[in-house]
């Protein structure tokens, strides 16, 4: 009978090891693994190969393959493009922090994939890496990020929660396209560009708060996000694009800022239920006049002394007229006072009239009040004094 001993054993598993695998050597004497013979699905890359240090993982080095769990060493500094491209049984993949490039669709359609750090030397996510990873939850992107490319997560119907550090300056096209389970997107304040279709179709996205750079809103951002009900949208955006928030059907009502100068074809066109959408300056040019083609519920507010309204612009538009609040809390008697909130654009400046009877009424200003953050509280310690006293708000 062929026996080995011990030492004989030490000797050939790690020649094994290194057979499981083909590489090629760099021009700096490192190598790069180019493919994998072996048919254990748990697999842990060397290393060093014959003494050389293993610095990368090749194009299409374990493409789909029938690995489960991959460990990279800490020597690995790059990962090249379509590196695990629809490994259908990942799992899980071990990058060590010391990779600083990854290339693209190097995750694409790994659909069992439900776990992934993301390198913290990383500069920026390829075009496609993670495009059909149906089983990733959530994904951190580190401090160091700049660049998410285009169609990155797209189609991560899984994905629920995305957390960006203030690091990542550009989403790319599609970065998001069709994530179904995304909620709730807040966008760091780094963030100055947003590709066309970023969340489209992200239809369980509720709440999205928009970078305060942002100067425009491409085409197709929100489009078909049917459950999106409240967006902040920043006052640096002058155009808003073709189909940006097309087929929003939960949308009630949006402030658009005084820097809007324009808005693209059907930008908020099959919102059923948009009822309001409050303009803060100047009427914006309109694409093809089919802007708000389906919002039959829809009501245009404009700011007195703002020009391009009435009957000259293509959609019913009224007054926005600072309001009181009776239904907020703080309404009425507080404190021997009596108070009430005013509501309108944020900026604005709001008098507060008062008069002791309304037939024939002689209005007297009582207070001005600057609306900073578009609401102001009203108090009036005096009203006790008066039998009935009545209030009105005016514009300044």
């Amino acid at each position: 009978m062929f026996r080995l001993g011990l030492l004989e054993v030490l000797l050939v598993l790690p020649v094994l090891a290194r057979a499981q695998f083909t590489y090629s050597t760099n021009a700096d004497n490192t190598l790069t693994i180019t493919g994998y013979t072996g048919s254990d699905g748990e697999v842990d890359v060397p290393a060093s190969i014959s003494g050389l240090t293993v610095t990368g993982i090749g194009f299409g080095a374990f493409e789909s393959l029938s690995v489960t769990n991959v460990v990279l060493p800490s020597t690995v500094a790059s990962i090249g493009d379509y590196a695990f491209y629809s490994c259908l049984n990942l799992t899980n993949v071990s990058v060590p922090d010391g990779v600083t490039n990854i290339g693209i669709d190097v995750f694409w359609n790994c659909t069992s994939l439900a776990s992934m750090t993301i390198p913290a030397n990383l500069n920026s996510i390829g075009a496609d890496d993670f495009t059909h990873c149906t089983s990733l939850t959530q994904m951190t992107i580190p401090y160091g990020v700049q660049s998410i490319g285009d169609s990155a997560f797209a189609n991560c119907y899984g994905l629920a929660n995305i957390s960006m550090a203030g690091s990542v300056t550009n989403v790319g096209p599609d970065a998001f396209y069709g994530c179904t389970s995304l909620t709730n997107v807040v966008l760091p304040a780094s963030v100055a560009c947003i590709g066309t279709a970023a969340f489209y179709g992200c239809t369980g996205l509720i709440c999205v708060s928009l970078p305060p750079n942002l100067t425009s809103i491409p085409d197709g951002l929100f489009q078909l996000c049917q459950k999106l009900t409240g967006v902040l949208m920043p006052g640096n955006v002058a155009n808003i694009g073709n189909y940006a928030f097309y087929s929003c059907s939960s949308l009630t009502n949006l402030t658009i800022p005084a820097s809007v100068t324009n808005i693209g074809n059907e930008s908020f066109g099959a919102c059923y239920n948009l009822a309001a959408l409050y303009f803060c300056g100047n009427a914006p040019a309109l694409g093809d006049g089919y802007n708000f083609d389906g919002d039959t519920n829809l009501t245009i507010y404009c700011l007195p002394g703002t020009t391009g309204w009435g009957a000259s612009f293509p959609w019913p538009n009224v007054p926005w007229l600072p309001q009181a609040q009776p239904a907020a809390g703080g309404f009425g008697e507080a404190m021997n006072s009596f108070g009430f909130n005013i509501n309108w654009a944020s900026g604005q400046t709001v008098a507060v009239d008062v008069c002791t009877n309304l037939l024939g009424a002689v209005w007297q200003p009582l207070q001005t009040n600057v609306l900073s953050t578009g609401s102001a509280y009203f108090n009036d310690p005096q009203w006790t004094n008066y039998p009935i006293r009545f209030y009105r708000l005016r514009s300044l």
